[in-house]
Protein backbone atom coordinates (compact mmCIF):
# COMPACT_ATOMS: atom_id res chain seq x y z
CA UNK A 1 0.00 0.00 0.00
CA UNK A 2 2.81 2.25 0.82
CA UNK A 3 4.50 1.55 -2.69
CA UNK A 4 0.91 2.52 -3.95
CA UNK A 5 0.90 5.76 -2.17
CA UNK A 6 4.38 6.64 -3.15
CA UNK A 7 3.95 6.50 -6.40
CA UNK A 8 1.09 8.32 -6.37
CA UNK A 9 2.90 11.05 -4.61
CA UNK A 10 5.42 11.22 -7.11
CA UNK A 11 2.53 11.36 -9.94
CA UNK A 12 1.03 14.25 -7.90
CA UNK A 13 4.17 16.11 -7.44
CA UNK A 14 5.29 16.17 -10.80
CA UNK A 15 1.22 17.06 -12.32
CA UNK A 16 0.62 19.80 -9.75
CA UNK A 17 3.26 22.04 -11.50
CA UNK A 18 1.04 21.56 -14.69
CA UNK A 19 -2.63 20.82 -12.94
CA UNK A 20 -3.84 24.72 -13.08
CA UNK A 21 -2.26 24.54 -17.40
CA UNK A 22 -4.94 21.28 -17.81
CA UNK A 23 -8.04 21.89 -15.32
CA UNK A 24 -9.69 24.59 -13.00
CA UNK A 25 -11.05 21.93 -10.21
CA UNK A 26 -8.39 20.87 -7.77
CA UNK A 27 -8.80 19.36 -4.17
CA UNK A 28 -6.45 20.58 -1.85
CA UNK A 29 -5.19 19.81 1.46
CA UNK A 30 -3.54 22.59 3.87
CA UNK A 31 -1.60 20.69 6.82
CA UNK A 32 -2.04 23.67 8.83
CA UNK A 33 -5.32 25.49 8.29
CA UNK A 34 -4.14 28.37 10.69
CA UNK A 35 -1.96 30.00 8.69
CA UNK A 36 -3.40 31.88 5.34
CA UNK A 37 -0.77 30.11 2.59
CA UNK A 38 -1.38 26.39 1.86
CA UNK A 39 1.05 24.16 3.06
CA UNK A 40 1.60 20.73 2.19
CA UNK A 41 4.27 19.57 4.35
CA UNK A 42 4.65 20.70 7.80
CA UNK A 43 7.07 19.99 10.71
CA UNK A 44 4.92 20.06 13.81
CA UNK A 45 6.21 19.11 17.28
CA UNK A 46 5.87 15.61 18.32
CA UNK A 47 2.29 14.57 20.41
CA UNK A 48 1.28 18.41 18.72
CA UNK A 49 -2.33 18.71 18.02
CA UNK A 50 -2.89 19.62 14.00
CA UNK A 51 -5.61 21.28 12.14
CA UNK A 52 -5.71 20.24 8.77
CA UNK A 53 -8.23 21.81 5.90
CA UNK A 54 -9.52 20.78 3.17
CA UNK A 55 -10.32 22.71 0.21
CA UNK A 56 -11.81 23.31 -3.44
CA UNK A 57 -9.39 25.47 -5.64
CA UNK A 58 -11.16 26.43 -8.56
CA UNK A 59 -9.02 29.66 -9.26
CA UNK A 60 -7.58 27.47 -12.08
CA UNK A 61 -11.17 28.39 -14.22
CA UNK A 62 -11.84 30.24 -17.23
CA UNK A 63 -12.72 29.62 -20.77
CA UNK A 64 -13.33 26.32 -21.54
CA UNK A 65 -13.67 25.16 -17.82
CA UNK A 66 -17.17 23.68 -16.82
CA UNK A 67 -19.38 25.97 -15.46
CA UNK A 68 -19.22 26.28 -11.88
CA UNK A 69 -19.36 23.71 -8.87
CA UNK A 70 -23.34 23.44 -7.42
CA UNK A 71 -22.57 19.72 -5.84
CA UNK A 72 -19.36 18.26 -4.15
CA UNK A 73 -18.45 15.53 -2.07
CA UNK A 74 -14.67 14.51 -1.00
CA UNK A 75 -13.27 11.85 1.38
CA UNK A 76 -10.14 11.68 3.34
CA UNK A 77 -7.44 8.79 4.12
CA UNK A 78 -4.76 9.45 6.29
CA UNK A 79 -1.49 7.39 7.62
CA UNK A 80 -2.80 6.19 11.41
CA UNK A 81 0.82 5.12 11.60
CA UNK A 82 1.48 8.96 11.89
CA UNK A 83 -1.55 10.70 12.21
CA UNK A 84 -4.99 9.98 14.67
CA UNK A 85 -8.18 11.87 15.45
CA UNK A 86 -8.07 14.03 17.90
CA UNK A 87 -11.58 14.88 19.57
CA UNK A 88 -15.32 13.63 19.34
CA UNK A 89 -15.71 14.60 16.53
CA UNK A 90 -11.79 15.73 14.98
CA UNK A 91 -13.93 16.70 11.83
CA UNK A 92 -15.85 20.04 11.17
CA UNK A 93 -17.62 20.86 8.09
CA UNK A 94 -17.58 24.32 6.65
CA UNK A 95 -19.58 25.81 3.76
CA UNK A 96 -17.98 27.62 0.36
CA UNK A 97 -18.33 31.08 0.13
CA UNK A 98 -18.97 32.95 -2.75
CA UNK A 99 -22.60 31.13 -3.51
CA UNK A 100 -25.71 33.36 -3.87
CA UNK A 101 -28.40 30.81 -2.82
CA UNK A 102 -26.16 29.38 -0.06
CA UNK A 103 -24.95 25.71 0.37
CA UNK A 104 -26.64 23.03 2.42
CA UNK A 105 -24.56 19.55 3.45
CA UNK A 106 -24.97 16.15 3.14
CA UNK A 107 -24.36 15.21 7.07
CA UNK A 108 -21.54 14.62 9.27
CA UNK A 109 -18.27 13.24 7.71
CA UNK A 110 -18.23 9.80 9.04
CA UNK A 111 -14.82 9.27 11.00
CA UNK A 112 -12.41 5.77 10.89
CA UNK A 113 -9.34 5.50 12.70
CA UNK A 114 -8.75 2.51 10.58
CA UNK A 115 -10.97 1.65 7.33
CA UNK A 116 -10.03 -1.93 6.31
CA UNK A 117 -11.92 -0.94 3.35
CA UNK A 118 -9.55 1.06 1.75
CA UNK A 119 -6.22 -0.02 3.66
CA UNK A 120 -6.88 -4.27 4.33
CA UNK A 121 -3.37 -3.98 6.56
CA UNK A 122 -5.46 -1.41 8.56
CA UNK A 123 -2.59 1.61 8.55
CA UNK A 124 -4.72 4.10 7.19
CA UNK A 125 -7.82 6.08 8.68
CA UNK A 126 -10.58 7.81 6.52
CA UNK A 127 -13.20 10.86 6.98
CA UNK A 128 -16.16 10.21 4.93
CA UNK A 129 -17.55 12.78 3.24
CA UNK A 130 -16.92 16.77 3.34
CA UNK A 131 -20.15 16.83 0.48
CA UNK A 132 -22.74 19.47 -0.07
CA UNK A 133 -24.84 21.50 -2.89
CA UNK A 134 -26.60 24.43 -4.05
CA UNK A 135 -30.29 24.73 -5.36
CA UNK A 136 -29.06 27.68 -7.07
CA UNK A 137 -26.06 29.00 -9.00
CA UNK A 138 -22.69 27.58 -7.22
CA UNK A 139 -19.09 29.86 -7.45
CA UNK A 140 -16.87 29.34 -10.51
CA UNK A 141 -13.33 31.30 -9.12
CA UNK A 142 -12.08 31.21 -5.81
CA UNK A 143 -10.49 28.95 -3.09
CA UNK A 144 -13.44 27.60 -0.79
CA UNK A 145 -12.85 25.80 2.59
CA UNK A 146 -14.77 22.01 3.12
CA UNK A 147 -13.67 21.79 6.07
CA UNK A 148 -10.90 20.83 9.06
CA UNK A 149 -9.47 18.02 10.63
CA UNK A 150 -7.89 18.00 14.03
CA UNK A 151 -5.21 15.28 14.06
CA UNK A 152 -2.69 14.28 16.73
CA UNK A 153 1.00 14.21 15.52
CA UNK A 154 1.98 10.58 17.06
CA UNK A 155 5.54 10.06 14.82
CA UNK A 156 7.00 12.16 12.36
CA UNK A 157 8.77 10.07 9.45
CA UNK A 158 10.41 12.03 6.33
CA UNK A 159 9.90 9.30 4.03
CA UNK A 160 8.96 10.78 0.92
CA UNK A 161 5.22 9.53 1.20
CA UNK A 162 1.84 11.34 1.51
CA UNK A 163 -0.11 10.90 4.72
CA UNK A 164 -3.02 13.07 4.27
CA UNK A 165 -5.17 12.01 0.88
CA UNK A 166 -7.92 13.47 -0.65
CA UNK A 167 -9.79 11.48 -3.15
CA UNK A 168 -12.99 10.14 -4.23
CA UNK A 169 -13.58 6.83 -1.56
CA UNK A 170 -17.43 7.15 -0.77
CA UNK A 171 -19.20 5.69 -4.13
CA UNK A 172 -22.38 7.42 -4.33
CA UNK A 173 -21.87 10.38 -2.29
CA UNK A 174 -18.40 11.77 -3.63
CA UNK A 175 -17.68 13.62 -7.16
CA UNK A 176 -18.22 17.13 -8.35
CA UNK A 177 -20.86 18.41 -10.78
CA UNK A 178 -20.90 21.67 -12.57
CA UNK A 179 -24.03 24.30 -12.48
CA UNK A 180 -25.75 22.40 -15.24
CA UNK A 181 -25.70 19.12 -12.86
CA UNK A 182 -22.83 17.35 -15.32
CA UNK A 183 -20.36 15.30 -13.31
CA UNK A 184 -16.84 17.26 -13.74
CA UNK A 185 -14.02 14.67 -14.65
CA UNK A 186 -10.82 14.77 -11.51
CA UNK A 187 -7.84 13.04 -12.88
CA UNK A 188 -5.40 11.98 -10.28
CA UNK A 189 -3.66 15.50 -10.59
CA UNK A 190 -6.41 17.12 -9.55
CA UNK A 191 -5.86 15.80 -6.22
CA UNK A 192 -3.45 17.50 -3.98
CA UNK A 193 -2.40 15.63 -0.78
CA UNK A 194 -0.31 16.26 2.44
CA UNK A 195 1.98 15.14 4.71
CA UNK A 196 3.88 15.50 8.10
CA UNK A 197 7.51 15.42 8.11
CA UNK A 198 10.89 17.57 8.13
CA UNK A 199 10.57 20.71 5.76
CA UNK A 200 13.46 21.10 3.44
CA UNK A 201 15.94 23.84 4.68
CA UNK A 202 18.92 25.86 2.23
CA UNK A 203 22.15 23.72 2.65
CA UNK A 204 25.25 25.46 4.22
CA UNK A 205 27.15 25.10 1.01
CA UNK A 206 24.22 26.86 -0.70
CA UNK A 207 24.05 29.30 1.74
CA UNK A 208 27.84 29.98 1.28
CA UNK A 209 27.34 30.14 -2.38
CA UNK A 210 24.73 33.10 -1.80
CA UNK A 211 27.07 34.40 -0.02
CA UNK A 212 30.08 34.47 -1.92
CA UNK A 213 27.96 35.65 -5.40
CA UNK A 214 26.68 38.62 -3.15
CA UNK A 215 30.12 39.31 -2.04
CA UNK A 216 31.13 39.02 -5.99
CA UNK A 217 28.70 41.11 -7.17
CA UNK A 218 29.22 44.03 -4.52
CA UNK A 219 33.15 44.11 -5.47
CA UNK A 220 32.02 44.31 -9.28
CA UNK A 221 30.29 47.34 -8.37
CA UNK A 222 32.84 48.84 -6.67
CA UNK A 223 35.20 48.28 -9.34
CA UNK A 224 33.06 50.29 -11.63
Amino acid sequence: MKKLQHTTALVLGISALFVHVSRGQIFRIDMDSTTPAIDTVISPPLLSTISVGVYLDLTGGGAGYPAGMSIYGVSLAFDNTELSLMGAPAATQSIPTLVPFGFGTLGVPAELGADLGYDAGGTWGSIKSFAGFTLGAGPVNGLHLLGTVNFKVNSIVSDGFLDVIPGFFNAGVDGLFDNASAAIPMPPANFVGGSVGVVPEPSVSALLLCGTLALWMLQRGRHR
